[in-house]
């Protein structure tokens, strides 16, 4: 049979039948997809799906959990027929598997809509959302919860380093999710948070991001207003105080809503932040207690002592006093790429981490100097090593914020902007220009040719006491494995080096 060359953008929906047992999913290898595809692993339904090509850390965490992944998409990978096919966000209509389930009428789901019916559904639901902060505060607040004695279930968008995981199905009453304002799929183009329900949310930055698919910020605001507007009037919503759009959409919700931040007429409030040494230490205190909470975190960044106050209101509302979530701040230890520290051999600190809008960049820099300078950690140089690989960064819309951004490092090696779509050149960001207005500035700025060659060329340079700081959400062509490689090859050097310095 010859299939249709797409399927209708409104697809009609099949019931689905009383019993499920068989679950596919159309791109199994995303973080949230292949995070759900364990959710229903663990809950004990057959599991299997497809995608055009699996990366780190999914394809480990799925061949792990032995589900089934069939590389491409084929309309016969719906042959034997499954009880319900998830179809991913990126899928579009021209999809043979979703001209497939139309043609066969085979009931289907979005991601969100699977993560509600078979998850959310009766619990009690903390999303956390924002441009900016979302995985690493899911990631404090399930942490806060497990450590106190709770089983909540969680997923975020990153593996959790305590639990080597993205996804935990819990027995308790608490679910906690990192809620994404990108649209649900080709058929449903609202908001995935908006399907989650929540009974608690926190508001942790509101900027223009997702350029793909939003023509401006204020239409990422709508997005947010439909999610305030949505809480339940017994709930509760945070929100970050130095968000001033933030404020705005919060001001929608009918239900109590919490200030988090650094002023004085904040719910909660950062009172002191020092950092160095490989640790952050933060002082907390919350309106109308006159107590002041001291706390310890492994993790680099005000932005992250932000982070963590916002968990912190989540817990609270949740049933745990903010003395006793401060002190499970010290056994959390981060998320993988996000501010990774992958090896301090020889004094050279090798940092990944997933930022990529220029708010995000410019923090990361900031953050990552400080926490690594003090006796005994870096005093010298940080290399910003970046891949412009979002919808949002291979654009030229954030081309003079980069500027600003990258003007915070020493050295500034950028790579051509990621472009499997083919965008026009006038549309992406131009990094030959960007490199040459920071050499303009006296730093040593260069475009990424082959990830090879730069590996070499800043391995060879970098000096005891540097930081290469990576930023990119893809594989960045192996950067990371490439660069340890590299250090690990020069290190008697390098300990010589730092010998003769330490010596002089």
């Amino acid at each position: 049979m010859t299939l249709p060359k797409q399927a209708p953008r409104n697809l009609e929906r099949p019931a689905l039948p009383e019993k499920v047992e068989h679950i596919y999913l159309i791109g199994i290898g995303g973080t949230a997809m292949g995070s759900l595809a364990g959710l229903l692993k663990h809950a004990g339904y057959d599991v299997y799906g497809s995608d055009q090509a699996l990366y780190p850390p999914m394809n480990k965490i799925l061949h792990d959990l032995q589900i089934r992944v069939l590389e491409g998409y084929k309309a016969s990978n719906l042959e034997p027929r499954p009880d319900l096919v998830v179809v991913g966000n990126a899928c579009t209509p021209e999809n043979p598997e979703v001209i497939k389930l139309w043609m066969d009428k085979i009931p289907f789901l979005s991601m969100p809509e699977t993560l509600y019916k078979f998850f959310l559904k009766g619990k009690r639901v903390a999303v956390v959302t924002g441009t900016h902060g979302k995985t690493t505060t899911t990631s404090i607040l399930a942490h806060i919860l497990i450590t106190l004695g709770e089983d909540p279930s969680f997923l975020a968008g990153g593996v959790l380093k305590d639990y080597n995981s993205t996804f935990k199905l819990g027995h308790g009453r608490i679910f906690v999710l990192e809620g994404d304002e990108y649209d649900t799929a080709f058929f449903d183009k609202r908001p995935k948070f908006v399907h989650y329900r929540p009974e608690v949310s926190v508001i942790t930055s509101l900027e223009f991001d997702h350029a793909d698919i939003y023509a401006d910020v204020k239409s990422i605001e709508k997005s947010f207003v439909e999610l305030a507007a949505g809480m339940p009037k017994e709930g509760q919503l945070l929100f970050w105080g130095g968000a001033s759009r933030a404020a705005g959409v919060a001001g929608k919700a009918p239900c109590k809503t919490l200030r988090y931040g650094e002023d004085a007429d904040c719910d909660i409030r950062l009172v002191d932040f020092q950092t160095g040494r490989g640790k952050s230490r933060i002082t907390v205190a919350e309106k109308g207690t006159g107590k002041n909470i001291k706390a310890e975190l492994n993790i680099p960044g005000r932005y992250n002592a932000l982070n963590a106050l916002a968990a912190l209101g989540l817990a609270r509302f949740l049933g745990v006093p903010l003395e006793e979530g401060a002190g499970t701040l010290s056994s959390f230890h981060g998320v993988a790429r996000r501010q990774e520290l992958l090896t301090s051999e020889n004094k050279v600190f090798l940092v990944d981490d997933f930022a990529h809008h220029p708010t995000a960049v410019a923090h990361t820099i900031e953050a990552v100097r400080s926490f690594y300078s003090g006796e005994g950690h870096s005093r010298g140089k940080l290399w910003a090593i970046f891949e412009p690989r979002s919808n949002t960064a291979r654009t030229n819309i954030h081309q003079q914020e980069y500027l600003e951004s990258l003007s915070k490092a020493d050295h500034v090696r950028i790579a051509k902007p990621y472009n499997p779509r083919n965008l026009p050149e006038s549309r992406l960001l131009q990094v030959h220009e960007l490199a040459e207005r920071l050499r303009k500035k006296g730093i040593d700025a260069a475009v990424i040719e082959d990830v090879d060659e730069t590996a070499g060329e800043v391995g060879k340079l970098a000096q005891p006491g540097d930081i290469l700081l990576l930023m990119s959400n893809g594989d960045f062509g192996g950067m990371s494995h490439k660069l340890l490689r590299e250090l690990r090859d020069r290190g008697p050097a390098l300990l010589r080096q730092s010998s003769e310095t330490t010596n002089s």
